[in-house]
């Protein structure tokens, strides 16, 4: 293991859309936490986990059992802050409650704290309950000797075309955050990333965010985890007649930023539903290399 390099724990990991783009950022996974058995087998496929630590239930880990790092990630569950989902709001008891296990931790870490956290939401935390959630979010990192950058980040700004705003929030232990750690890159929309016959925004009926119909030019609509069913985003492959398809699992993991050989690790044991519901609740792999560069920079300048 380098001791030069930066350390992180992956809490809510998914697939490990945060492990796969701090890895490429330079830095080094040393431990993970997800309760769902299915992301757990596709994340061991994707992954070297052997000497990583593992825990399955965030509500079950105590801050003394977790290695030292410079760096926690999570992308708490998002249910309840979703405009897709029911909008209980940020709360003890919710799934997106849940947040406040990683301030449990925190508090039970004391002096082994981070140096950095790093959190990513939904772009709708910023406006539910009026916005006393989010404010309630930063407030809990304040609380505990974070200063606290945030931004609406979106995929299609960062490599992959996909119109997905999610709100990411850094915190720094005690010495303050560097500017522009959230910055926007100069980089036009059109994709770096070759993902296949898609799609720009052309609505041929339903609902805005699922079971739509788009041309096979410009940005994807945001992905969700949808488990099949026909709700799935479709493309216009020709007109007179029409020829209409939906995106493949794939596809799907392509535009968030995921490599076909990942793909194929976990397309051999999951099915089609849950592949798609894994790419749809993943956090996009490019913005996170971005972000994670970013933090580089400050920590190793030289």
């Amino acid at each position: 293991m380098d001791e030069k390099r930066m350390k992180f724990i992956d809490f809510f990991a998914g697939i490990g859309g945060f492990h796969s783009g701090l890895e490429k950022a330079g830095m080094e996974c040393i431990g993970w936490c997800e309760f769902d058995k299915f992301a757990q087998k596709s994340y061991r496929a994707m992954y070297d986990t052997t000497n990583l630590w593992f825990g399955d239930d965030v509500t079950k880990v105590k801050g003394s059992e977790l290695p030292k790092a410079d760096l926690w990630t999570f992308g708490f569950p998002c249910q309840d802050v979703s405009v897709a989902g029911k909008r209980k709001g940020l709360k003890e008891g919710t799934r997106s409650g849940l947040f406040y296990e990683m301030m449990r931790l925190l508090d039970e870490c004391k002096e082994n704290k981070p140096e950095w956290i790093m959190c990513e939401n939904v772009k709708n935390l910023l406006s539910i309950d009026e916005g006393r959630g989010f404010l309630e979010v930063v407030c809990e990192m304040a609380e505990r000797g974070y200063t606290v950058e945030w931004k609406v980040c979106n995929s299609k700004d960062y490599g992959v075309p996909q119109n997905r705003e999610r709100v990411f929030i850094i915190g720094r232990l005690r010495n303050g955050c560097a500017e522009n750690i959230l910055y926007k890159p100069d980089q036009s929309e059109q994709s770096i990333i070759q993902v296949g016959n898609i799609i720009k925004t052309e609505s041929f009926g339903g609902n805005p965010q699922r079971g739509r119909v788009y041309s096979p030019h410009g940005l994807s609509p945001t992905l969700n985890c949808v488990e099949g069913g026909g709700l799935e985003p479709k493309i216009l492959l020709s007109r007179n007649p029409n020829v209409i398809r939906k995106l493949t699992p794939r596809e799907f993991w392509r535009l968030q930023g995921f490599t076909d050989q990942q793909f194929d690790a976990c397309a051999k044991m999951m099915s089609n539903a849950q592949l798609y519901k894994q790419a749809g609740n993943a956090v996009t792999v490019s913005v996170v290399e971005e972000i994670g560069r970013h933090i580089m920079e400050i920590v190793s300048p030289f």
